[in-house]
């Protein structure tokens, strides 16, 4: 063969493994084409779902902030002037949102608090330990009105157990639901809410502390660390991304606390006034929208609330996360330069 006729067979040669190529590349990409359409078929029912009834009253939300809406007629614009006058006009807004705020200074500490130490002492091999475990979960397994309804009965003035069992002891009974005497009513919720949820709060640390390495703890008793040193150099940074989460999770849900006041406050006459006496955050947009049709403005209420629990959020993954990202990309910095 000569030199012309291999340089020929060669040409041929790289040109059929061309041809092959691009048929090679042009199969796969049907191949994928085909699969990611199989995929969004499936997926589809689900994006149906998340379009009608996530997507659109999200961005339909947005909007409706900025318009005078009262459901049953178009939304008249009105740009920044609910946001206005819930800054500057409303005190009803403000006085919600303190007792809001202050539901979660309290609530939060209360329930992260207990259920660390009741997982503290549950975690030890106690007798009957998983029987005391459920008992202190089922309370939050129970629904929100359900609790509710058991305390109303149990805190009612004439006929409630407490109050019998004060009478039993020669005291007076209380007005644990009376809405003139507002602390008496706060407290009251405040009990319940603890009660029934710093059950979770248990389970959830109990997980983190049986993560923990017991190598740790070995180690930090042989350097001669006593129980509480240990607790802080070991049990604490274990638990730390339980910590995180439930803060997180305790913050928001006591940011919305709802259901209590408002079952509490249906027992009375004028139910109205009573959720007027202790309102929070959701109590003002339930009572906004649905009593008096100002659907823009109660959801120019519901975006506060929502910057504000997103900018504590940002701010504590900040706090979490972003020291461990610097410290890990310095020592990694450190070792290239080594």
């Amino acid at each position: 063969m000569g030199h012309s006729e291999r340089m020929d067979a060669m040409t041929y040669l790289a040109k059929t493994a061309r041809v092959t190529a691009r048929e090679g590349l042009r199969a796969q990409r049907q191949l994928i084409s085909r699969s990611t359409l199989v995929a969004l078929l499936f997926l589809l029912p689900s994006l149906i779902g998340f379009g009608i009834y996530v997507a659109w009253p999200l961005i339909f939300g947005v909007y409706a902030g900025f318009t005078d809406y009262r459901g049953l007629s178009a939304p008249k614009w009105v740009g920044l002037e609910n946001y206005i006058k819930l800054f500057t006009k409303d005190d009803t807004f403000w006085r919600s949102l303190r007792v809001s705020l202050l539901f979660v200074f309290i609530l939060t500490p209360a329930n992260m608090l207990l259920g660390l130490l009741v997982a503290l002492g549950l975690n030890r091999p106690l007798p009957l330990r998983s029987l005391a475990r459920t008992a202190y979960y089922m309370p939050s397994l129970v629904s929100g009105v359900g609790t509710t309804l058991v305390w109303r009965v149990l805190l009612d003035y004439e006929y409630g157990i407490v109050n019998q069992v004060i009478r039993s002891l020669g005291g007076e009974p209380v007005g644990w639901l009376n809405v003139d005497m507002l602390m008496n009513m706060f407290w009251s919720v405040t009990f319940m809410s603890v009660w029934r949820g710093f059950g979770s709060t248990m389970l959830i640390y109990l997980a983190g502390l049986q993560s923990a390495p017991q190598q740790l703890y070995d180690a930090a008793k042989v350097d001669g660390a006593n129980r509480f040193q240990r607790f802080l150099t070991v049990t604490v940074p274990a638990i730390q991304p339980m910590t995180f989460f439930l803060l997180i999770g305790q913050v928001m849900a006591n940011m919305n606390t709802f259901t209590p006041i408002y079952v509490l406050a249906s027992s009375t006459i004028d139910s109205t006034y009573a959720r007027m006496k202790l309102i929070t955050i959701p109590i003002y947009v339930y009572q906004t929208v649905y009593f008096y049709l100002f659907f823009g403005y109660g959801t120019a209420i519901g975006w506060v609330v929502f910057a504000l629990l997103f900018a504590f959020t940002f701010m504590q993954f900040r706090r979490v996360y972003m020291p461990s990202a610097q410290r890990k990309a310095a020592k990694y910095a450190g070792a290239e330069v080594l």
